[in-house]
């Protein structure tokens, strides 16, 4: 079982991507083993590229309950942008979890 879900388009500031962050909260109730239940954030940019900016395996796994991140988006996003989460369980064993959960999400700019 896979899905994802996209941000609508976010525009930069006219100061450009510096010292841009992206934060958010995640719950993953699912298998900790790097190979199968795969998350991960992808930036996608104005002509559809796409970079991964983010995998569950980065810290550690998902672990038990609300984590934080805190992403610099500063080298990776220019323009006009898009974020997409993505989920695939790989396989049909040990499926029965609630998934991942996604809140708080922010785009920051430092002020001038």
């Amino acid at each position: 079982t896979a899905g994802s879900v996209t941000s609508p388009t976010i525009t930069l500031p006219a100061t450009g991507a510096a010292g841009l962050r992206l934060g958010f909260a995640r719950h993953a109730m699912i298998e900790a083993i790097s190979s199968t239940d795969q998350l991960w954030l992808e930036v996608v940019d104005g002509s559809g590229g796409v970079t991964v900016l983010w995998t569950k395996n980065d810290d550690g796994g998902p672990g038990l309950g609300w984590k934080v991140e805190d992403l610099d988006l500063s080298g990776v996003v220019t323009g006009a942008f898009q974020l997409r989460f993505q989920f695939d369980t790989v396989d049909a064993i040990n499926n029965d979890g609630e998934g991942v959960y996604i809140d708080d999400l922010v785009v920051t700019a430092p002020c001038d």
